[in-house]
């Protein structure tokens, strides 16, 4: 990757980030003493779309955990993770968890962010919709499948540097499908460390978001008593690491999707510029 960040990217990393940014527009207008109304006229909707944003990391980190883990599994069946199926797969991901975002939304208990509290809180407090319920208590699955998978991937990958295949394994073995697998399964080293990069950037951000949602949840007390400097920080912090992740590991990280993104305004010039040419011929009088 060159040193020097093109247009098209610079444009992506801000896009997938704009989400977030809500986020930091909605914080720096509670400590500007304009939290009431601009709480009270945008909170619910600011606070859907920073709600979605930041949910729809943890599937997006699981389809890319699944992704390393079929990489090394079954290496030559690309075509199952291929361009189109990725945005197949992330626009039926995205409309899935928009439709469970956007129930709550016209219910009677709709998010809205309490300045207070440094949190999500809904109309009805105490109570939940029973979506956000479900939400708050088994979201955490997710993150936790995918840090477990990016831990045998990385333990995986650590193997095959140390030899213990080769020692253990295959030496055992050297007529068995398994050492054809391995072999296969990493063709150079240059995917090899993208693929343990990738990885280890993934497993870093889900352990530092299982670890903090699991002391936020089993210490709610000791959270409350926290400076409200601190727990904007710890907010911001999670909110904006997810999109840096996803941006990194499947933007900057994979050259194919770059490639495509980067090709795309290129390819539309092109056929607009061969839709005009092609006009004016077909209207000439025969």
């Amino acid at each position: 990757m060159s040193a020097i960040l093109s247009t098209m990217e610079i444009f992506f990393l801000t896009l997938v980030s704009f989400a977030a940014i809500f986020d930091v527009y909605l914080l720096l207008a509670v400590y500007n003493n304009r939290k009431d109304s601009f709480r009270f006229d945008y909170g619910h909707e600011i606070s859907l779309i920073t709600n979605l944003s930041y949910l729809l990391t943890h599937p997006i980190c699981l389809l890319m955990t699944i992704n390393r883990l079929f990489i090394i599994i079954c290496p030559f069946r690309t075509r199952i993770f291929s361009q189109t199926r990725i945005f197949i797969y992330c626009f039926i991901i995205s409309s899935l968890f928009f439709i469970i975002m956007y129930i709550p939304y016209i219910s009677e208990c709709p998010l809205n962010f309490q300045e207070s509290r440094l949190e999500f809180i809904s109309d009805c407090f105490p109570g939940q919709h029973w979506i956000t319920n479900l939400q708050s208590k088994y979201l955490l699955i997710l993150p936790l499948t995918s840090m477990i998978i990016n831990l045998s991937v990385v333990v995986h990958m650590k193997a095959i540097r140390q030899g213990f295949y080769n020692r253990y394994i295959v030496n055992k073995k050297k007529n068995s499908t398994s050492s054809i697998t391995l072999s296969v399964g990493i063709s150079t080293n240059k995917q090899e460390n993208r693929m343990i990069r990738q990885t280890f950037s993934i497993t870093i951000y889900l352990s530092f978001y299982s670890i903090v949602s699991l002391a936020i949840r089993t210490f709610p007390t000791r959270y409350s008593e926290l400076s409200a400097d601190f727990k904007c920080f710890i907010m911001l912090f999670r909110l904006l690491l997810g999109c840096f992740v996803n941006t990194i590991v499947y933007y900057f990280e994979t050259t194919s999707t770059r490639v495509m993104i980067r090709n795309f305004p290129e390819k539309a010039k092109k056929k607009k510029s061969f839709v005009s040419i092609v006009e004016p011929t077909a209207l000439q009088p025969i």
